[in-house]
């Protein structure tokens, strides 16, 4: 029984063996054809996986539910800064909005952290596609004491956008460099 068992591992493990040396050797123009092949097969893959993802945010967008969380600031003068992105957001839900934004730099601010909040009620909302298939959005968030516009460009098949915060504020002008995605308010049960 043991030589049975022995026999028949010898054969599974020889004939892939034996296959294995019969497999004839690519030449380098076959194997820089065949990489051309797969290169050309990723990123077509990379195409559709983006372009994809760009109409689920295009419909986040429609749905007026999404955030864009921003990892660095860009003042009016063309200076970056890099910044938490806990404290720095853009929060789109159904009609209103929340406009972050905190330098946190020892600096203190209208919302006690470096910066600003607004949040409120959105009215002028424009959303349209431009000719090269950018998404532009421009909204105004009306807040209790802070009006705030919002303008960024979405570009085609990405999700990474700059978000310009114009402000009532001492004529603010602030721009979060950050990533958009769809926004999903989870509720908890008890």
């Amino acid at each position: 029984m043991k030589s049975l068992i022995l026999a028949v591992l010898l054969l599974f493990v020889g004939v892939p063996m034996a296959h294995a040396d019969e497999a004839p050797e690519l030449s380098k123009k076959e194997k820089k054809e065949l990489e051309k092949r797969e290169k050309a097969q990723r990123e077509a893959i990379e195409q559709r996986n983006d372009s994809l993802r760009f109409c689920v945010l295009r419909s986040a967008i429609d749905g007026m539910r999404f955030v864009i969380v921003a990892d660095r600031l860009r003042d009016r003068y063309g200076k970056t800064t890099y910044v938490n992105e806990n404290t720095n957001f853009v929060l789109v839900h159904d009609d209103e909005a929340t406009v972050q934004i905190a330098l946190e730099r020892g600096m203190t601010g209208f919302n006690g952290i470096g910066g600003f909040t607004c949040q409120g009620r959105i009215t002028h909302v424009e959303n349209k596609l431009d000719k090269k298939g950018n998404l532009v959005f421009r909204m105004t968030v009306n807040g209790s004491n802070i009006k705030a516009d919002v303008f960024f460009t979405l570009p085609k098949n990405g999700d990474r956008c700059s978000a310009t915060v114009k402000s009532n504020m001492s004529s603010m002008n602030i721009t979060l460099e950050g990533t958009l995605s769809p926004y999903q308010y989870k509720t908890f049960a008890k």
